[in-house]
């Protein structure tokens, strides 16, 4: 570390990280305690998991998510930290973690601290939708410490045995956490196959490349085995406490195969877009298998209407087509199966996934009931006719990305020390275990006991520090959207002209590298949500896309910086190699 660092960079950096952490816990929360396959399932996770039940008594939504979010919405409310706040110092660490894993290829501590800030004020955190008790909110902070520790990782392969063994452990303890986070872990494996690819082709130009390989792939190995490990320990509490090893029951086989036979139905007639089943194609089932006929009452309750009608909502099909649509059957099909009594336990959920599928694929290989080819996965099979829409699509998420419209800060806060809570409902009990007392004013919260004061209070002091707080956090949102779009405006042709520059130069700069990883990222993402969004649900929105926004800020400043450094550095003569 220079004495420059030691003499301010540290001082500043983790003075800006305390200040963010600040912010977020004066940020009004998003409370949405009626969520129950979101916000309140995330809740109740956490705190059986505080008081020691593991995940709480086995439902149909128990294993619906992946669990590492509640236990982190459990270490927070132990510690007494708004969640809010306890994400944003996750951010925090996670930004830190990066600029100085960069620090060397930025060339300094100035543009070390300015790609620290750029993904440590990442606007998208301070949006009204993002402010809920929802897995985004630590989701992104550990793509970018996965980002951050793959970068240690290659750094230090080569080094002393203790620091590269830290950094690929530590890589293999955030992947863990990633993929427990959310079930869409593998879009951001091309991006790390891709590092481990430029690295052994690095390490090909030495002449000891035979001893180079074999310590970066050694340090790979031991990311993927911690890694594993560490999703295997979750496995194994599931086993122990639930009788099954599955993580998430939605990538369950038994399940995800009966999904897939009932949606391969052949509905009489054309259908809307995302639509997976009909009541024809249900019916057909029913009349097919036993296991399907056991669904037929429950599929037929309100609250299987109230999926379709949800569906019809946000697609707008007026009048409703009763049909029911990808993002919503999965969940109806589960309750379904819960009310059906199949989901006393987890084993016998299991089972009867496993029965059903096998009855309705060989009523369709028997061709007493019209069919489609088989179907191997919950996603529709991949149709190049759509490409242009996917693609399309994926643009929008790119525009969102850069542009941020809409991104602001919450009008509108309400504080729980002037009005009344609900302190013996569900919102008074969400609000406790999460440690806040802002929360934002919504419709919804009347259903759950929140009632406004009769005589309007005077502001609290929380309200007012938010009142003055909001303008200011606004200008800075607008004003880090100009710089992030001026510096992409620079970092597209930067990037071109680097790769001509380096590839004329014979030039191994890691920074470009870096910018092409980066960038691969964020297309993998919005690619893949896109590719959603066209075949199965709405995916492209500024929750879904948040984890690529850091990665599109390290992109925006790498690539510039790769040019300069290209342009400033010498011509390496055939035999020699930078350093990486």
């Amino acid at each position: 570390m220079t004495d420059s660092a030691r003499g301010w960079w540290w001082p500043l950096s983790l003075g800006l990280a305390a200040i963010h952490v600040w912010l977020a816990a004066r940020m009004p929360l998003t409370a949405v305690p009626p969520a129950g396959h979101d916000d309140a399932l995330f809740i109740r996770l956490g705190m059986e998991m505080l008081n020691g039940q593991w995940l709480g008594p086995y439902t149909q939504m128990t294993l619906a998510k992946g669990p590492f979010y509640p236990l982190f919405v459990a270490v927070a409310a132990f510690l007494g930290l708004p969640i809010l706040a306890a994400q944003a110092l996750v951010h925090a660490a996670a930004a830190l973690v990066l600029a100085r894993a960069l620090r060397p290829w930025l060339g300094g501590d100035v543009a070390a601290l300015l790609l620290f800030l750029l993904v440590l004020a990442n606007p998208l955190g301070f949006a009204s939708d993002q402010m809920r008790v929802i897995r985004e909110g630590l989701y992104t902070p550990l793509t970018l410490l996965v980002l951050g520790l793959a970068v240690w990782a290659v750094r230090l392969r080569h080094g002393p045995l203790r620091p590269a063994l830290l950094a690929a452990s530590g890589l293999g303890a955030s992947l863990a956490g990633f993929w427990l986070t959310r079930e869409e872990g593998p879009w951001l494996l091309p991006a790390l196959l891709a590092a481990l690819l430029l690295a052994l082709a690095h390490d090909a130009r030495d002449a000891g490349r035979a001893l180079r390989w074999r310590r970066t792939l050694a340090s790979a190995g031991l990311a993927l085995l911690v890694a594993s490990a560490g999703v295997g320990l979750f496995k194994a509490a599931n086993w122990l406490r639930y009788g099954v090893a599955d993580i998430v029951e939605f990538k369950q086989r038994e399940f995800v195969s009966a999904y897939a036979a009932l949606t391969r139905i052949t509905p009489p007639g054309p259908v809307g877009r995302h639509v997976v089943a009909t009541p024809e194609t249900l019916a057909l089932a029913f009349a097919a298998s036993p296991a399907a006929a056991e669904l037929a009452a429950p599929l037929a309750s309100p609250l299987h209407t109230g999926f379709i009608a949800h569906g019809c909502e946000v697609y707008q099909v007026s009048p409703c087509d009763g049909a029911s649509r990808a993002a919503w059957f999965m969940w109806a099909l589960r309750e379904a199966a819960a009310a059906a009594g199949m989901h006393r336990d987890a084993r016998t959920a299991r089972a009867f996934y496993g029965r059903l599928a096998a009855e309705v694929n060989a009523a369709c290989e028997a061709g007493r009931i019209p069919c489609a080819p088989a179907r191997h996965g919950m996603a529709p099979p991949f149709d190049w006719r759509a490409l242009p829409a996917k693609l399309d699509r994926m643009w929008e998420g790119l525009r969102l990305l850069a542009l941020l419209p809409g991104v602001a800060p919450p009008r509108e806060a309400l504080s729980c020390y002037t009005e009344n809570c609900g302190a013996s409902s569900p919102t008074g009990r969400f609000l406790s275990a999460v440690h806040s007392t802002l929360f934002q004013p919504l419709p919804m919260l009347e259903m759950v006991g929140f009632r406004r004061a009769e005589t309007p209070p005077p502001p609290s002091l929380d309200i007012l520090a938010y009142q003055a707080l909001r303008r200011p956090l606004a200008a800075a949102i607008e004003a880090y959207r100009v710089l992030v779009m001026a510096l992409l405006a620079l970092a597209l042709p930067s990037l071109v002209l680097a790769l001509l520059l380096a590839w004329r130069r014979r030039r191994a700069e890691p920074l470009l590298a870096v910018a092409l990883l980066a960038g691969l990222a964020v297309l993998s993402r919005a690619f893949l949500l896109a590719w959603l969004d066209v075949a199965a649900m709405p995916g492209i929105n500024t929750l879904y896309l948040w984890p690529a926004q850091p990665p599109l800020a390290v992109f925006a400043l790498c690539a510039p910086l790769a040019l300069w450094r290209l342009w400033r550095g010498p011509r390496l003569s055939p035999g020699s190699s930078s350093p990486a």
